[in-house]
């Protein structure tokens, strides 16, 4: 388990969590069968019961308690504050009072499901726990176990820096992001690889510090009967140097196991894995310190000197350089993050009596949150904030009894006398120190690869302090009845993990057809051929079975839906493409001349895979029913009548449906409903707007900051004719000047359906360098001529009414204007204008020679390249360029008779 779960997508991997999670069921009942014989033989396994274990077993219980229907009394007496407050303040009066009246049969998870896909997670954190503190309390066991992690994280970081080096997107070269991400290694995230590293770095701690303080054995031995004469820091570092020289092979392979893990985490960019580093690295030098001084002095420089020079040497230095500057501004770093903690803090204080049921952060962060974000957060990216939301105050008491009993064994070991039990020490403090402040930035304790090797180093801790014969003093608690208790809680836990294990092979179910549904669209843009290696019928068995064991998983049917949608798609795809086919033979039917049948067929031929698959999108097909409408009854009739459509989509409907009865809580449900809704009408519902128009208003409601939302929605409702709407929605989705995710698509849908005044005026921020942006941006073709024009009228207007421009402002932006319709003419003059109200300072003087160049005044456009010359600012080629253009124009023109 430590050493293979990373590379499996950091455990990630379909079905890796379910042969994880029964490994761990195996663990136990190795473990059961070991209690079982020390019950029946006269030689009691000496250790007492750990703390721990009832705290985290109380976790488990608890987020039990969350999802099971019994909790619905207790969550209908105290906990309302979760109900009552999540719904939207725009929700309709009566979907309120169903929603708060439905309390008393709810249980105290928002969403059930989730929190027993959290439970499976919890459940193998916590048996892998309890059978390894079992397992690991002497050297034998804990030897291979912290080697293994030393080995992984090593060859980890070495995969990662080649990874970055290659350049390649995917992970491991092969693993392809279907979802974005910003990976390293086998990691999806190089936040939680950086969390998994720093782990790593704790296990090859433990063989540095053995090594680090046998100096100071050494140093007590050899200056044991000196006397007082003797120069004590001379002998100490004479003694850290003759150490030093009497390195072995196994202590070099260590140091550079950490050498890798210090370069990996800081090429991961993560900037709170980069702090827990650094408090790390200080906290073994403060821990090290009853060592030789100059030994620890120059263990740690040359650690921290070797992780740069591999940075250096792969040319990453910048770019590390660059994120640890941010830090410097912390705010400005964090500051998604710490909106996003404005929001989720008074909200789980106003839950903090029972929480929202483990698991169900990603699906109310949309309720709560008020700054707007183009994805959902589906952490907190704070376990603390997290866990407060989620399991309420006694989620958090649970949790900060965890940490400080880990910590309290960890200094207990400390203090022992033996070499080993400090070393351990050592490296579970340094673990639980970087986890718990790489917590307070990101959340990746909850990938199994990160859970397995926390979980394996401290059991190490927690099994080594427990272990009875390690202490001298007896403990309350009788031999027998600490074996019996043992016995009945990994009994329990072995008998949950057999549910565990049922439950996993579910909901990897559900993420296999997840992931091979996004596959086929993604092969299907790209035309790669793959699509025949996914099997849709494969597929549909998968989420078939995923459906049996979790019949409440609203998920499910989301992604039934989303399979029927891909199969209709597909089918599109395929007559579109047959068609193109049979137009492109045909032309040689058509009588019309050899040029304008080369034209029509390099216009066929145009039409690529990936422009084919776009064109058989939903969105797509739903404004061209709507547009039908309004204009050509056949067509929609036609539409309306396809049996693709009504043989796919209208399953898909149902499917959507089904999802939205399981779960009310996300947006997208009710954005494909909305989609749908008027492609399956009766002929009696289709020219009504009313039901997609509750679509968009309930889908609006739940995630009003997500832009994604208001961009479908907006689009949908110009489709619709519903202007207003559209104009409001899109008018959102630009007012961030952080967030212009959706630019192009609100540019280009409005152009084709919305009048340019009201997008000019309305939709567009009316900022003028803002819509100069846009004109370059969008608007650059020859085939946006006329729109261009009137972006140039509305820029020209809105800078002459702005009374807080100056002077130099407004000629400035009046010839970047003038510049985006060629007007060279106005170009030189505004710029003439303005070089005389500034002319030391003018970046664009370049561009007034240009203008210069284009209207003929060469004499003047070759005097500001010359002062252009003089500007190291300026590049030279383009320079260079524009005077060998000026000097051929000159030679070309006629001599003067």
């Amino acid at each position: 388990m430590a050493f293979l779960s990373p590379w499996f997508i950091g455990g990630n991997y379909p079905f890796t969590r379910t042969v994880l999670v029964g490994g761990c069921g195996l663990a136990l009942l190795l473990v059961i069968a070991k209690l079982f014989s020390d019950l029946r033989s006269d030689v009691p396994y000496r250790m007492r019961v750990p703390l721990i274990w009832w705290v985290l077993l109380a976790g488990v219980g608890f987020t039990f308690f969350q999802a099971s229907p019994h909790s619905a009394w207790l969550q209908a007496n105290i906990g309302n504050a979760s109900r009552t407050d999540s719904f939207a303040a725009d929700a309709s009066s009566e979907s309120k009072a169903e929603g708060v009246g439905s309390v008393s049969s709810s249980p105290i998870s928002v969403y059930a499901p989730a929190t027993r896909r959290k439970l499976v997670d919890l459940l193998y954190g916590v048996g892998l726990f309890v059978a390894a503190s079992l397992a690991l309390r002497d050297s034998r066991s804990i030897f291979p176990v912290f080697g293994s992690l030393a080995a992984v994280g090593s060859i980890f970081s070495f995969v990662g820096v080649l990874q970055i080096l290659s350049g390649d997107k995917r992970i491991l070269w092969q693993y392809e992001l279907l979802w974005g991400g910003d990976s390293f290694a086998s990691f999806v995230n190089s936040n939680n690889a950086s969390g998994f590293l720093l782990i790593c770095f704790s296990a090859s701690i433990f063989f540095v510090a053995q090594m680090v303080l046998s100096l100071n054995q050494n140093r007590e031995a050899s200056t044991k009967g000196l006397g007082d004469s003797i120069d004590s820091a001379k002998s100490t570092a004479q003694i850290g140097l003759r150490s030093i020289s009497r390195l072995q092979s196994s202590h070099l392979y260590f140091l550079t196991a950490i050498i890798l893990i210090i370069a990996g985490v800081m090429m991961t960019g993560s900037r709170g894995g980069i702090l827990a580093l650094v408090a790390c690295i200080f906290l073994l030098g403060l821990l090290l310190s009853r060592a030789s001084l100059f030994a620890v002095f120059t263990l740690l420089v040359v650690l921290v000197a070797s992780a740069v020079a591999v940075i250096s040497y792969s040319e990453q230095s910048d770019r590390i350089s660059d994120e640890i500057q941010t830090l410097s501004d912390f705010s400005d770093a964090a500051a998604p993050r710490l909106q996003h903690w404005q929001d989720a803090v008074p909200y789980g204080f106003a839950n903090a009596m029972l929480g929202t049921g483990n698991g169900t952060y990603r699906y109310l962060s949309s309720r709560f949150q008020k700054h707007f974000t183009v994805k959902t957060f589906a952490h907190a990216e704070n376990i603390y904030i997290e866990t407060l939301v989620e399991m309420g105050a006694g989620g958090v008491i649970l949790l900060a009894l965890c940490i400080m009993y880990c910590l309290y064994a960890s200094v207990s070991l400390y203090v022992r006398p033996a070499v080993f039990d400090q070393a351990l020490a050592i490296a579970g403090i340094s673990c639980l120190s970087g986890q718990a402040l790489i917590g307070m930035l990101d959340f990746g304790i909850y990938l199994p690869a990160n859970t397995t090797a926390m979980a394996l180093v401290m059991a190490a801790v927690v099994g080594r302090y427990s272990s009875t014969s390690m202490d001298g003093h007896r403990y309350r608690t009788s031999t027998a009845t600490a074996n019996l208790l043992k016995f009945c809680a990994t009994g329990i836990l072995m008998l949950a993990m057999c549910w565990a294990i049922y439950e996993s092979y579910g909901i990897e179910s559900q993420r296999a057809a997840k992931r091979s549904i996004k596959l086929i669209e993604v092969y299907a843009s790209e035309g790669v051929g793959k699509t025949r290696k996914l099997s849709l019928a494969s597929i549909k068995r998968q989420l078939k079975e995923a459906g049996s064991i979790r019949p409440d998983d609203s998920e499910v049917q989301f992604l039934l839906g989303s399979l029927e949608v891909t199969q209709y798609r597909l089918k599109r795809a395929s007559q579109m493409t047959q068609g193109i086919k049979d137009s492109i033979k045909g032309l040689a039917e058509l009588d019309i001349s050899s040029e304008e049948r080369d034209l029509q067929r390099k216009q066929l031929e145009s039409l690529d895979t990936a422009t084919i698959w776009g064109m058989t999108a939903i969105p797509l097909l739903h404004q061209q029913l709507r547009v039908a409408q309004r204009s050509s009854p056949e067509i929609s009739k036609e539409i309306l009548n396809d049996q693709d459509v009504r043989q796919h989509l209208a399953d898909a409907f149902e499917h959507f449906c089904n999802a939205e009865k399981l779960c009310d809580l996300y947006p997208r449900t009710r954005v494909k409903m909305a989609q749908l809704v008027a492609l399956i009408a009766s002929e009696q519902e289709r020219d009504t707007l009313e039901p997609e128009l509750i679509h968009l208003q309930e889908a609006l409601s739940r995630s009003i900051p997500k832009t994604q939302t208001l961009f479908n929605c907006g689009l949908l409702a110009l489709n619709s004719g519903n202007i207003e709407l559209a104009v409001e929605l899109w008018k959102k989705c630009l007012r961030q000047p952080h967030l212009h995710a959706h630019e192009r698509g609100i540019v280009e849908f409005s152009l084709q359906m919305l009048p340019m005044k009201r997008l000019y005026e309305e939709v567009l921020p009316q900022k003028p360098k803002y819509l100069l942006k846009i004109g370059r941006r969008y608007l650059s073709g020859r085939e946006y001529s006329l729109p261009q024009k009137f972006l140039i009228v509305h820029i020209r207007r809105l800078i002459n009414k702005q009374d807080g421009l100056g002077e130099l402002e407004k000629n400035l932006l009046l010839a970047q204007a003038a510049n985006l319709i060629d007007d060279y003419p106005e170009v030189s003059n505004k710029y003439g204008a303005a070089l005389l109200l500034a002319p030391e300072k003018a970046p664009w003087r370049y561009d007034y020679a240009f203008a210069l160049y284009k209207t003929k005044q060469f004499d003047e456009a070759v005097r500001q390249l010359k002062v252009c010359e003089l500007d190291p600012s300026f590049r030279k080629n383009r320079i260079k360029w524009l005077l060998d253009r000026i000097r051929k124009q000159r030679s070309a023109r006629p001599p003067n008779r």
